[in-house]
C-alpha cells in the first residue's frame, strides 16, 4: 500500500515544511521525517567519503 509520501514525496516534503515554519507540530510526520533525515545523513556521509578517496588518490599520483 502507497501513502501520500510515496506518491508525492515533493508535495509532502513540502506540506512537511511549512507546517514546520507555522509551528503546526502536531501536524507533522515525524517517522517520515526521521527517515529522510537519516537517509541525507547517509547520503551526505558516502559522499564526503568518496571524495576523500579521489582527493587521496590524486595526492598519492
Amino acid at each position: 500500500m502507497t501513502t501520500f509520501y510515496d506518491d508525492d514525496f515533493y508535495g509532502c516534503s513540502q506540506k512537511q515544511a511549512n507546517l514546520l515554519r507555522t509551528k503546526r507540530f502536531h501536524e507533522l510526520d515525524p517517522e517520515n521525517l526521521l527517515e529522510e533525515i537519516e537517509a541525507m545523513n547517509r547520503n551526505k556521509c558516502r559522499e564526503l567519503e568518496s571524495r576523500l578517496e579521489k582527493l587521496l588518490s590524486h595526492l598519492l599520483k
